[in-house]
């Protein structure tokens, strides 16, 4: 994001009330620098959102008051971010024996 749209979303006060599905700037200094786009996946307390970015795909939690509305130009560049796995394999299988596969299929 450029550095003056940064400063008009940290100057833009945090929404009181979010919901799921709702596209929001998100500050997590912990895992990005600067305002990330992010998508409320649950509102789990009246304090904090868990987030899934738009850009890296990761999930996170954040207070409430690192979320500000999302600005209409933001909203509308193309979400980076799309949900993939492997062909066959389902979350939580054996994350060992996937990566050896891989690197199998990948070096063979």
């Amino acid at each position: 994001m450029i550095e003056e749209e940064s400063q008009l979303v940290a100057d833009t006060p945090s929404p009181t009330k979010l919901i799921a599905g709702q596209l929001v700037f998100a500050s997590c200094p912990e895992m990005f620098p600067g305002w990330d786009r992010a998508v409320v996946m649950i509102c789990g307390s009246p304090e904090n959102v868990v987030l899934t970015s738009t850009e890296f795909g990761t999930t996170y939690t954040v207070p409430l008051r690192n979320t500000r509305e999302i600005t209409e130009k933001a909203a509308r560049v193309p979400i980076a971010a799309i949900k993939c796995g492997l062909a066959g394999k389902k979350p939580g299988s054996n994350r060992s024996q996937t990566i050896a596969k891989c690197h199998r299929l990948i070096t063979s």
